[in-house]
């Protein structure tokens, strides 16, 4: 036990001791943990989505992808403006074996990202790839309530849209990310129910499906 481990003899110890000491080690684990938290365990915790579609824009390494891929919750793509490194990253996730759930493609030379509106729940833009996108484009793929995660520089951050966003914060997670959310529309009605609400009387009021 931990108790022994640390050289005292459980049944030396009070009642009122062991549960001391179980707090105080579960205490130490827990500060433990956190200090060893690696900077894209932050950023998907600082993002606050859980799964879905996480689209990465610039391959700096694998680690965002590789621990968003092992949670089992999302399926992540990654495009990169430069074939070299779409080609080293391709390598990188065939050796770990998440080829499937994570995959690797160029991006586009106009910035346009290959996804319908408001499809994409997460999209983390590395500092690489900075200014490849254009704000319209992230407004446009982001889904409501969808996260941005941008590491720009101070030059191209006038391009995010922060006006139209909600949530902002800056993080350090391996240097400063700019964490957002892109808001639910208001013509947008939400269908909580089989029937739409509570109520039950199946009719949206939805303005912008049509």
């Amino acid at each position: 036990t931990n108790a022994t481990v640390l050289g005292l003899a459980p049944r030396c110890l009070s009642r009122g001791s062991r549960l001391l000491l179980s707090v105080l080690l579960a205490g130490a684990a827990m500060a433990q943990a956190a200090e060893i938290r690696s900077p894209a365990d932050t950023l998907l915790q600082a993002s606050g989505i859980h799964g879905g579609l996480l689209v990465q824009v610039g391959w700096r390494d694998d680690a965002l992808a590789a621990r968003a891929a092992r949670t089992g919750r999302f399926l992540v793509h990654v495009l990169d403006p430069d074939p070299a490194t779409v080609e080293k990253a391709r390598q990188s996730v065939q050796s770990q074996g998440l080829y499937g759930l994570v995959s690797v493609d160029r991006l586009d030379p106009s910035g346009k990202l290959p996804y319908a509106e408001n499809l994409v729940n997460l999209l983390a833009i590395e500092a690489r790839a900075a200014g490849k996108v254009s704000s319209a484009e992230v407004m446009r793929v982001l889904c409501p309530r969808g996260a941005l995660l941008a590491a720009l520089d101070p030059s191209a951050q006038a391009d995010v849209p922060r006006g139209q966003f909600e949530e902002v914060q800056t993080i350090e997670a391996g240097g400063q990310w700019w964490v957002a959310r892109k808001p639910w529309p208001a013509a947008m009605d939400q269908w909580t129910h089989p029937r739409h609400a509570a109520d039950g009387n199946a009719v949206s009021r939805d303005k912008l499906v049509g």
